[in-house]
């Protein structure tokens, strides 16, 4: 849901209410690097985000916000107000909640999944890339990725930032993230070793990342026609888009985010440059060369 569109918000307010013990996951909606990111518990506070209150003093009119943003005008009232014991009354305030509709910044909410598959007991998600060489007639390529796993152990604890955040900015603002760097990315074949060898998938099914690429490229297929109109169209250009997914305990797939002008890291350990940025890097220049 987009807070900047009424309608998505009150959806989520809807569901929202129905769904009384979910956690749910906000991100600035121009946002980048996991900064400003927001996990919240239950209907009420959601709403105190997405509709903020306001205190207002009756006797000046004048409206101090309680949830954030900018603050209200000061309306001066009649002389008799003068004197009278100085009371706060909490309002909804229409015009504020309405703001973030015409420029100003608004939220992304999801719905928090709260039982992530678990690499050695931390949460991770997968990243992936799209290059959109082509809009007439459309040609763009899906390339695996990698995985970014939390420093922390996975917790009930929404507080613990480390432990449910994955976002590698976010990552590496760990204390403990000079001596863990790089243990923080995995590769697709590190990510199934591991399942394989703790038993959370049977060898016998054979890989799950064939399916789960399949599903993956379905999704961008139809974030691709979602977007086209809005990509330049010119000759060679391109755009390299970022995909976040995460897997339930389960295996479901879920998006998480898509993100432009993504990087594409120079390796470590578990992710060796020849076998992946210059891969990339090799697949822009073949595409964009094209007539």
């Amino acid at each position: 849901f987009c807070s900047e569109r009424p309608g998505e918000k009150l959806a989520a307010m809807a569901l929202a209410e129905a769904t009384p013990d979910a956690v749910w996951i906000l991100k600035p909606s121009r946002g980048n690097g996991g900064k400003g990111i927001e996990l919240i518990k239950g209907a009420e506070v959601l709403r105190e985000y997405l509709f903020p209150l306001v205190k207002r003093n009756p006797a000046t009119s004048r409206s101090t916000e309680v949830a954030g943003g900018e603050a209200a005008v000061e309306t001066p009232q009649p002389a008799e107000a003068e004197g009278r014991e100085e009371q706060e009354t909490p309002r909804f305030d229409k015009a504020y909640a309405t703001r973030a509709l015409t420029g100003g910044e608004g939220w992304v909410v999801q719905r928090y999944i709260e039982k992530p598959l678990l690499l050695q007991g931390r949460k991770f998600d997968l990243w992936a890339y799209c290059l959109v060489a082509r809009t007439t007639q459309h040609v763009w390529l899906f390339h695996p990725g990698y995985c970014k796993i939390s420093l922390e152990r996975y917790s009930s604890d929404i507080t613990d930032r480390f432990a449910h955040i994955t976002n590698a900015c976010q990552q590496k603002t760990h204390p403990k993230y000079k001596e863990s760097r790089g243990s923080h990315i995995w590769s697709l074949a590190q990510a199934e070793e591991e399942l394989r060898s703790t038993g959370q998938w049977d060898g016998e099914q054979g890989t799950f990342w064939t399916p789960l690429h399949d599903e993956m490229k379905r999704c961008m297929a139809c974030l691709y026609k979602a977007s086209k109109d809005k990509l330049e169209r010119r000759r060679g250009y391109f755009d390299l888009l970022g995909a976040d997914f995460i897997l339930h305990e389960s295996f479901g797939l879920a998006l998480l985010e898509v993100c432009f002008l993504v990087a594409v890291p120079l390796g470590s350990a578990n992710l060796p440059i020849d076998s992946f940025a210059l891969s990339i890097a090799q697949r822009i220049s073949a595409f964009c060369s094209w007539d």
